[in-house]
């Protein structure tokens, strides 16, 4: 028989064996557990509901405020009804347009303009400087009778340099003069479709190279940021610093950093800036020479098919920049003693011209004659920015950068690609956390994504309600904000370890405590029962 002092140490001994054990226990489940969970779970701050903007994307519209102007006796009303009825819209195309028509006389300053003015030059440059007209995206269609102003009598529709247009029409008709009968509502339309979207003609494109290909420029305008570089290559090294004291380098500087970057109203779009530098002993002597085609009696025609080896030698000697948003413009300049001027040649078309797009982005041009730098580096520009090279001949003025319905046009454009990429860059964060549960979503990343929801949604209303400025300025800023969401290196720190070896590597830690104490729990137990 066990003596009794040694039963209640028995009984004591488990009592405390017991305690000591729910004590392990409850630290267990009160701080291992949870230290475990916090360890292993991700920080995943809320993100915004880009199913939201994915839907107000679908339903994007476009409102163009357009403002037709009858000069002489046509029936307003008659028109703005058949307008309105008829032509609500353009909803085929990849953009859709909602028209808002307003069909009016000439108001007291244009009737002024209209009057003192001897051309239609004028007039254009006039209207241009009313405040009332100079609104972006904003339209004007004036309606002009026929044979009352020079310019318009070989053409029934002149494009101007701001953000008009003028028809040719009969005084007492809505038929347009020279339109075969068509009426004048299709002809007011098509010209707003112009204006809205500049077609790119096959027949006014820059001479290629071969290896070069037609790069989508929109998505180069999309940071709204770039580095033009010009590199001028003399064939005579000799007359370099006499160049630089002529009056062809004083245009060249007037042309780029006055004309293009203060006057042409690039910088609505873009913030460029220019880089201009002297490139020397860029070509061994004879190398144009090597590479010429059978030369015309008074041209050498360089092949087109040799333009690599030509950049080649070129960019060995120039400083690069590193900035991927840079356009390279090289400008070629024969010798003063060379009475042969220099043309590319395309051997399989018989083509010719002193200008020729490059791989990726940029161009080479023969400065031949005084006016090729003014006109060449022009088409460059359209070019650059996904217009034609060269206006048409429906162009009230020429030899212009760009009119003003031109880049409210690439505005609008780049402003729904950017809201394009915001969404796109939203989706696959979105669709990335959903493969990928591990990756931590800081709040500084979070409230970018919630940032750029927000700002898509208020650019797509301001498109709606025709503030084309206020929706390009908008979307800008959503663009940037998902492009920083998306590439932060915050979302490539993923924890030590994924899912399937949180287990693995907590349980050689807790095993070693836990199956001891859980054996003693049930040992004890056994004997209290007993």
């Amino acid at each position: 028989m066990i003596p009794k002092k040694w039963t209640l140490f028995a009984n004591h001994q488990n009592k405390a064996g017991l305690l000591s054990s729910l004590f392990y226990i409850v630290v267990i489940l009160l701080l291992g557990i949870p230290i475990w969970y916090k360890t292993t779970t991700p920080l995943r701050h809320s993100l915004p509901d880009i199913s939201s903007l994915l839907v107000h994307s679908q339903m994007i519209s476009n409102q163009i405020e357009i403002t037709v102007v009858s000069i002489g006796d046509q029936q307003r009303d008659q028109l703005r009804n058949e307008l309105v009825d008829n032509w609500k819209g353009n909803f085929q195309g990849n953009v859709a347009f909602r028209y808002a028509w307003k069909v009016r006389q000439l108001v007291k300053e244009e009737k002024q303009i209209f009057v003192a003015s001897q051309s239609l030059y004028q007039i254009d440059r006039m209207l241009d400087e009313l405040e009332s007209h100079r609104i972006k995206g904003h339209l004007f269609i004036y309606l002009i009778p026929e044979n009352t102003i020079t310019e318009l009598v070989s053409k029934s529709v002149l494009y101007g340099s701001s953000r008009f247009a003028y028809i040719s029409v009969k005084n007492d008709e809505l038929k347009s003069e020279k339109s075969n009968e068509k009426p004048l509502s299709e002809i007011i339309v098509e010209t707003v479709e112009t204006m809205l979207e500049p077609k790119r003609s096959s027949k006014s494109e820059l001479l290629r190279s071969e290896a070069s290909k037609a790069v989508d420029t929109l998505t180069f305008l999309l940071n709204n940021e770039i580095d033009i570089l010009i590199n001028l290559v003399m064939e005579d090294v000799e007359e370099a610093i006499e160049f630089q004291d002529s009056k062809r380098f004083k245009e060249l500087k007037n042309i780029t950093r006055i004309a293009f970057l203060k006057q042409s109203g690039i910088f609505e779009l873009i913030d460029a800036k220019i880089t201009t530098q002297m490139v020397y002993y860029a070509l061994p002597p004879s190398f144009i020479d090597s590479h010429l085609a059978n030369s015309e009696k008074n041209n050498r025609l360089f092949k087109t098919s040799s333009v690599p080896q030509l950049l080649n030698a070129i960019e060995s000697r120039i400083v690069e920049h590193d900035n991927k948003q840079s356009y390279l413009l090289t400008v070629y300049i024969p010798s003063q003693s060379s009475n042969s001027p220099l043309f590319f040649f395309e051997e399989s078309t018989g083509t010719k011209s002193n200008a020729i797009v490059t791989p990726y982005r940029g161009g080479i041009l023969v400065w031949n004659d005084a006016d090729d730098f003014n006109v060449g580096f022009k088409s460059f520009m359209r070019n650059l920015i996904g217009l034609n090279p060269y206006e048409n001949d429906d162009y009230l003025v020429k030899n212009n950068f760009f009119t003003k319905w031109e880049l409210d046009a690439v505005i609008r454009k780049v402003t729904l690609l950017q809201l394009a990429k915001t969404l796109s860059s939203l989706e696959s964060i979105e669709k990335l956390l959903g493969k990928v549960s591990n990756i931590v979503i800081l709040e500084e990343i979070a409230t970018k994504m919630h940032y750029a929801v927000k700002l898509s949604h208020e650019s797509m209303d301001h498109l709606a309600i025709a503030n084309l400025e206020g929706a390009f300025n908008l979307s800008c800023k959503a663009y940037k904000a998902s492009e920083t969401a998306f590439f932060d290196p915050s979302l490539l720190a993923l924890l030590y370890f994924p899912d399937d070896q949180k287990y693995a590597v907590y349980f050689p830690l807790f095993l070693p405590v836990s199956l001891p104490l859980i054996a003693s729990i049930h040992h004890i137990i056994r004997s209290m029962n007993k």
